[in-house]
């Protein structure tokens, strides 16, 4: 994907930047620790103008170094939004993809049930069944729920990239939301 591969450069480029400004700086203070004994020992008087023009380029180099590093950390916050956005989009496909065959699945599922109350004049419902205590219950799990079940999976991801995108704007460090919710906890939804 092209937006992350954005990521990676300004990625590259913020710390690539920093280190340059680091060692500016470092040098600059090793400059400044010796000016003194190195300005003494010159008999021609020359050397203070030529490291004061050193000490100037220096700072400088930080002041660039810090501004480059500062535009790639603003840039770099635009690209992961970017970068969150589009895995929004992906997301939301995949939800509208598995909206679509559970709204199909439930069609046929309630079309069935129509036909059955016509031919035997009774209503079919499916309940889920309970054990009691230190009873094991095994059953089959309706397709409609596992298709509720991954809407859910779906929304919860599409909720953590729009939360994503959002934090990235504004310069924040994203939030993880709540982890995926176990299957048995997940309240039972029609769609």
């Amino acid at each position: 994907m092209k937006a992350e591969s954005e990521v990676s450069r300004l990625e590259q480029a913020v710390v690539r930047w920093q280190a340059e400004a680091e060692q500016k700086q470092a040098d600059l203070a090793a400059l400044e620790a010796s000016a003194g004994d190195r300005v003494l020992a010159d008999e021609t008087g020359t050397l203070a103008r030529a490291l004061a023009v050193d000490a100037q380029e220096l700072r400088f180099l930080i002041d660039g170094a810090r501004a480059a590093a500062e535009a790639a950390t603003r840039q770099l916050r635009t690209a992961r939004a970017n970068v969150s956005r589009a895995r929004a989009d992906e997301v939301r496909d995949q939800l509208a993809a598995a909206t679509r065959r559970a709204e199909a699945h439930q069609a046929k599922v309630d079309d069935l049930l129509r036909q059955l109350k016509e031919l035997d004049n009774v209503d079919y419902t499916w309940h889920e069944p309970s054990a009691g205590p230190g009873e094991r219950l095994e059953y089959s799990i309706p397709i409609r729920k596992v298709h509720r079940v991954e809407i859910d999976g779906l929304e919860r991801q599409l909720a953590q990239l729009d939360a994503d995108a959002a934090a990235h704007e504004r310069g924040d460090q994203p939030t993880r939301l709540p982890d995926k919710v176990v299957f048995a906890e997940l309240p039972y939804r029609s769609i």
